[in-house]
């Protein structure tokens, strides 16, 4: 029945998001409607799964730091050509400052899915694994907090997001580049017509949010309903006396 109702939720989230994206795309006719709709769907769906895996507050602190981080420095690069000039064309509907507005909507989906892959390849887990300083903040327990990770951990771990990030961009870029012809580099040059600092670029956009977060995520309680804690009850990570260890396993 839970599961079911989780299905529903998603559906649900289809006549938003299709209304969202016909009005995006109603003001440049030139668009493609099935991009728009497919940024914000997946938009849609990520803020929705994170808002159930690590609570609402923390996926609201994800999608406003990767939306206003990827915006500004999406900004930033196109009205200073730094790396290597290029712009966005009408393919993905109307834009702010060059920036199409869909285009903040990908990075938080991406990066999304990338932090929750690196958290399942280091710890097994979706949630982030606890990679805890020597000396946590002794009233951390006592007042439901998080205790602090330490700082090589949180390093690793966003220097892991944004590799894996940039490696969905290696088929990313080419395809919309080459093939939907949504941007334009200025000098096409290295691989696959895509130049090579795009991809330090990448790294280097994905690696502030993803640190971003995870420094904002530490001093987060996680809270006794998130769905991440029902997984690791279900899994036998959850120790007797942690929060959520009371809830059932889901998959009786």
């Amino acid at each position: 029945m839970k599961r079911s109702g989780n299905t529903l939720a998603l559906w649900a989230l289809l006549p938003g998001a299709g209304l969202i994206s016909w009005a995006l795309w109603a003001f440049v006719p030139e668009a493609r409607f099935a991009l728009i709709f497919g940024n914000v769907l997946m938009a849609f769906a990520a803020i929705v799964h994170a808002s159930w895996l690590l609570g609402w507050r923390r996926a609201l602190a994800f999608f406003l730091l990767a939306d206003g981080l990827s915006f500004l420095l999406e900004a930033l690069s196109l009205a200073t050509g730094l790396a290597t000039p290029y712009h966005y064309t009408a393919v993905l509907g109307p834009r702010f400052l060059g920036v199409p507005l869909v285009v903040p909507l990908g990075w938080f989906s991406m990066l999304y899915a990338s932090h929750t892959v690196v958290n399942l390849m280091v710890g097994g887990s979706p949630l982030s694994p606890r990679g805890l300083s020597q000396n946590p903040r002794p009233h951390a327990r006592v007042l439901g907090q998080a205790p602090r990770r330490g700082g090589w951990w949180l390093l690793l771990m966003a220097t892991l997001t944004a590799l894996v990030m940039t490696a969905w961009d290696l088929t990313l870029d080419p395809f919309m580049v080459r093939k939907i012809g949504a941007w334009v580099w200025e000098r096409p040059v290295g691989f696959l017509g895509i130049p090579f600092a795009n991809f330090v670029n990448w790294v280097e956009v994905a690696f502030i949010i993803a640190i971003s977060f995870r420094l904002v995520e530490r001093d987060l309680a996680e809270p006794p309903y998130a769905g991440g804690q029902r997984f690791g009850v279900a899994h036998g990570d959850c120790q007797p006396g942690c929060p959520g260890a009371d809830l059932p396993d889901e998959r009786s």
